[in-house]
C-alpha cells in the first residue's frame, strides 16, 4: 500500500529530520517542504496568493512518489494554512480538500530548542506552543489521524514507529 505521512508542525521542531528518518527506516521515499526552495517564500515576499501554488508543488512532487512506494513528506497543505491564518489572518479555499488523502500526519511538538534559519521567524516558545495548539486543534476538530512527536534525536522519530508499521502492513 502507498501511504502517505505527513509530518507537520511549527518550526524548528525537528520535521525534517524526523520525516528523512523515518522514510528511511521503512525505505520509503522522502519528499522535502517545496516552500524552503522558493524564491518568493526565500525573499520573505510570499503572499496569501503564493500559498495555493506552493500546496500544488508540494502536492504534485507527492503524488509522484506516491505512484512507486508509501511516502513521508515534510509538508502539507495543512502546514500552509496554518501559515495562512498565522501571517495573513485567511485560509486559502482549498486547503482542507487535500487533507483527506494524508493515511497519518505526525505533528512535531515544540520542545526542542529553537535554532536559527534563514526562514525561521518565531524563536519565542509561547508563541510556538500556541501555534502547535492550533495545529493540534486542527486536526483533532477534523477527525484526522495523528501523533505527537516528542523528546531528543532518535527518541523523537521513534516515537512514531509504531503507526506508520500500521500503515506499512
Amino acid at each position: 500500500m502507498n501511504s502517505l505521512v505527513c509530518v507537520t508542525g511549527v518550526e524548528s521542531t525537528g520535521k525534517t529530520a524526523s520525516a528523512q528518518a523515518i522514510a528511511g527506516f521503512f525505505g520509503w521515499a522522502f519528499v522535502p517542504e517545496a516552500a524552503r526552495t522558493d524564491a518568493a517564500v526565500r525573499e520573505f515576499r510570499a503572499g496569501p496568493d503564493d500559498l495555493v501554488r506552493l500546496a500544488d508543488l508540494q502536492r504534485d512532487a507527492t503524488s509522484a512518489s506516491l505512484a512507486r512506494t508509501g511516502t513521508v513528506s515534510d509538508a502539507c497543505p495543512l502546514v500552509l494554512e496554518v501559515w495562512a491564518r498565522v501571517a495573513f489572518g485567511c485560509c486559502p479555499a482549498d486547503s482542507r480538500a487535500d487533507q483527506q488523502r494524508v493515511d497519518l500526519f505526525l505533528l512535531c511538538a515544540p520542545d526542542l530548542p529553537w535554532e536559527p534559519d534563514p526562514l525561521r521567524v518565531l524563536p519565542d516558545a509561547n508563541r510556538r506552543w500556541e501555534i502547535h495548539r492550533l495545529f493540534e486543534s486542527l486536526l483533532r476538530e477534523r477527525g484526522l489521524p495523528y501523533v505527537v512527536l516528542q523528546g531528543f534525536g532518535e527518541e523523537r522519530w521513534r516515537s512514531a514507529l509504531p503507526a506508520v508499521r500500521l500503515l506499512s502492513e
